[in-house]
């Protein structure tokens, strides 16, 4: 059957759900799972990318912008995007819309109602995860062409449960001073890395 295409497929969906992970019925849990294979197969129906790919997987993103730009920069590079909800922003977000702009369609999407729900559908490779409790700056890890790059929520990084579930996990360093870069920001400068690395900027044309 033909799919519908994607700019109007992924504004279509407005299903909001709660910051915390938390819903108020079974009836709602079952709604946004059907809603996240929905959008899966809608718009990934043509460009389902190797399994045995580098990708980025995005926990419980809260600003739409910072999603949008980083949706962007896989487009760009061709790589994946695995979304971990709840999120703290709705899919027709114009903010959203506007920082990744016609770059969207471009991008293999996936969504996953929860952190559990991906660990048992995501593909193989290892799970890497930025976050400033490392003590292993990123320069000094040995990156492979199939590892899956996790970025932590812009409030709060990830709970101790996903860092133990995590295969690696890399530090940018930065001053004492400071606090945290901007997730998209430190999102380029590891992905930049493992991509020379691994002579994945080879492959684009």
């Amino acid at each position: 059957t033909c799919q519908k295409p994607f700019e109007k497929r992924i504004f279509q969906i407005k299903r909001q759900t709660n910051l915390f992970g938390k819903t108020s019925s079974t009836e709602k849990a079952e709604e946004h799972q059907s809603a996240c294979l929905d959008f899966n197969e809608d718009m990934n129906a043509v460009k389902k990318t190797k399994r045995n790919k580098m990708r980025l997987a995005l926990y419980q993103p809260e600003i739409p912008q910072n999603a949008g730009t980083m949706i962007r920069m896989a487009a760009c590079f061709g790589l994946p995007v695995d979304i971990i909800e709840p999120c703290g922003f709705i899919f027709d977000d114009r903010r959203f819309e506007r920082a990744g702009m016609d770059y969207l369609k471009e991008t293999e999407i996936n969504r996953y109602v929860s952190f559990d729900a991906y660990l048992k559908e995501k593909p193989q490779g290892r799970l890497i995860l930025l976050t400033t409790k490392s003590s292993l700056p990123y320069t000094r890890f040995q990156f492979e062409k199939d590892d899956i790059l996790l970025m932590g929520r812009e409030s709060a990084g990830v709970p101790e449960e996903v860092h133990k579930q995590a295969d690696g996990r890399v530090l940018i360093p930065m001053k004492k001073q400071m606090r945290s870069l901007n997730v998209a920001i430190s999102c380029g400068i590891v992905l930049g890395e493992a991509m020379r690395q691994t002579g994945l900027f080879n492959n684009l044309s």
